[in-house]
């Protein structure tokens, strides 16, 4: 048993999915190894010139430093030119890959997926190293034709094999960016996952932002200090801008490896091969994706081509629908927010309104209270002033002792004077309010208020309904009296009706009272944007009565067909007297 087959060595393994790293981390310390982990190039180097590994296993497509270049930093320092490496790479790049372990002086490729076994076969082949036994030359003719139709089959299956693989990681990077809402998160998965399938030394994908003049840049085997130093191309610019313009994948050689012959930024990493693409839809473009200098192979191929091609129209409808998506969710966040925004809005106005009603009701109450008041003071106090006048003004008379005294004329006419004046005051103190309503009720008030139009004015009213002596809610009596005396008013001031029916009927939840009238009749819809504007309260203040007792007034009228005022009002008390 040799040296290295028997000492435990030391096994640095490199790739940046962890799951990778997991599974050969523990296959080697089942071997007895102690294994290192890191998960780019960078971080690999480093633990190899402090921990100087026996044995190094890399993935080759690594985010910041790839293994071809960590290698090659390996090989060009003498202390660390003979450690072993093993390159760990997707089984579809298996040809590539060892065109690159040619070139970099790696002795064995380990390929994904792979189990335990081809693990451990691995770790010992790279380890002991034995000498690889020359094939036995088979003799004769024939048995060659045999191991070269032998040679063909296997290659033929290697190659099913390869594609088979790398449909599938292309199925599967598909269904990534199909799920993928995040529109960074979905450029980073395509620029990997291109750069993965195809296999170049890095990869960059420029579009154009959600916004008018963003950009949004993703990259992949380029170290993010170095491109932060850099800064970003500009999407329309060089080779790169006119990818995108004219909508075309092209293949493009670079022989100095110059990036600004692209449009890339001085101090790029250099590329010689390029594999450009354009990120477009249907109806737009949107930016591009390259691909830097093919690994293991001189150029990029049209099946490579072909590929970037697909992806890049997938990523291109994708990116599209993401941004219809977005556009729609922010559209249906702002509504959402201009609902919630009403609906506050209409809360505080419902608020308002109700504040505003029962100040209303409050000054409607303290109105009538008033009007009470003062009528109570007309009738009772200056009433009984101007009677003691007249009385007195009679015994004056009397006292004189012929008719025929001029003084006698003169008290005469100032008794007339004292006459009419009480008939003035009590028809004001039964105007404001008549206390027929507060003794016997609404229908006796509303005959009332029929006599005193038709007494005291052109128009004829006849008064129907009402029998008995019911007695409903005071508020509600206030609010039909005021309607009808408003609704009469109106139809001998501005109507110039001569004939009007006022109706009363209360049935056993509701008041019903219509006044309909022969007159001039108007339009209600202007004339109710004419009271809204200040110049009338009529029409308004009935409706805000009605409104206020929880009843309907509905008005119907045109010009030259008389007028109709409907009331319909609860009744909130009901209460039958004898």
């Amino acid at each position: 048993m040799t040296q290295a087959q028997t000492t435990a060595a030391r096994i640095l393994i490199v790739d940046d999915v962890a799951a990778n790293r997991d599974l050969v981390a523990t296959v080697v310390r089942h071997m007895g190894h102690q294994a290192l982990e890191a998960s780019d190039g960078l971080q690999a180097l480093a633990l190899v010139r402090s921990e100087q590994p026996d044995l190094v296993i890399s993935d080759i497509l690594m985010p910041t430093m790839d293994g071809l270049e960590f290698v090659s930093r390996i090989r060009a320092d003498p202390a660390l030119a003979a450690t072993e490496v093993v390159f760990y790479t997707a089984h579809y790049r298996e040809r590539e890959a060892g065109n690159l372990a040619k070139i970099c002086g790696v002795s064995q490729v380990l390929l994904k997926p792979c189990g335990p076994r081809d693990i451990i076969r691995v770790v010992r082949l790279a380890l002991n190293r034995p000498a690889a036994p020359e094939p036995a030359q088979p003799p004769g003719l024939g048995r060659q034709a045999a191991t070269l139709t032998a040679e063909q089959w296997s290659e033929r299956l290697h190659v099913l094999e390869s594609s088979n693989q790398r449909l599938a990681a292309l199925t599967d990077l598909n269904l990534h960016m199909a799920s993928e809402r995040d529109a960074r998160s979905l450029l980073d998965k395509v620029c990997r996952g291109s750069r993965d399938l195809i296999g170049a030394r890095y990869a960059l994908l420029g579009v154009n932002g959600r916004e008018a003049g963003d950009t949004v840049f993703v990259s992949c085997g380029i170290d993010p200090d170095r491109l932060q130093r850099l800064g970003w191309p500009r999407i329309e610019q060089g080779l790169l801008g006119e990818v995108r313009r004219q909508r075309t994948t092209r293949r493009i050689d670079n022989p100095d490896g110059n990036p600004v012959n692209i449009g890339l930024p001085s101090g790029y990493p250099a590329a010689h091969r390029l594999l450009i693409a354009p990120v477009a839809s249907l109806e737009a473009s949107y930016g591009w994706i390259c691909l830097a200098d093919k690994l293991g192979a001189d150029r990029f191929d049209e099946q490579d081509e072909h590929m970037l091609t697909m992806l890049a129209a997938q990523l291109g409808r994708i990116y599209e629908s993401g941004m219809l998506y977005q556009t729609v969710q922010r559209d249906a966040e702002r509504l959402q927010t201009e609902i919630r925004e009403r609906r506050l809005a209409q809360q505080a106005l419902h608020h308002s309104t109700l504040q505003l009603r029962a100040l209303s009701r409050r000054v409607l109450e303290t109105q009538e209270a008033e009007r009470r008041r003062v009528a109570h003071e007309l009738h009772d106090e200056l009433g009984q002033s101007l009677t003691a006048i007249k009385i007195l003004l009679q015994s004056r008379r009397l006292g004189r002792a012929s008719d025929e005294d001029p003084a006698g004329d003169s008290h005469d006419a100032s008794i007339q004077i004292v006459d009419h004046a009480i008939a003035q005051m009590r028809r004001i103190a039964l105007g404001l309010r008549p206390s027929i309503l507060d003794d016997l009720g609404l229908a006796p008030a509303l005959r009332w208020l029929a006599d005193e139009t038709t007494t005291h004015s052109p128009l004829i009213v006849h008064f129907q309904g009402g029998q008995g002596h019911t007695r409903i809610d005071p508020q509600c009596e206030t609010v039909c009296f005021r309607i009808a005396q408003e609704a009469l008013t109106n139809a001998v001031r501005h109507g110039s009706a001569t004939r009007a029916v006022l109706q009363l009927r209360i049935d056993d939840d509701k008041v019903w009272l219509q006044i309909d009238d022969n007159g001039a009749g108007f339009d209600v819809d202007a004339a109710i944007h004419v009271a809204s504007q200040g110049s009338s309260m009529g029409l308004l203040g009935m409706r805000e009565r009605a409104r206020l007792a929880g009843g309907e007034l509905n008005i119907v009228s045109e010009p030259g067909h008389g007028t109709s005022v409907r009331l319909t009002c609860p009744l909130v008390i009901g209460e039958t007297s004898s």
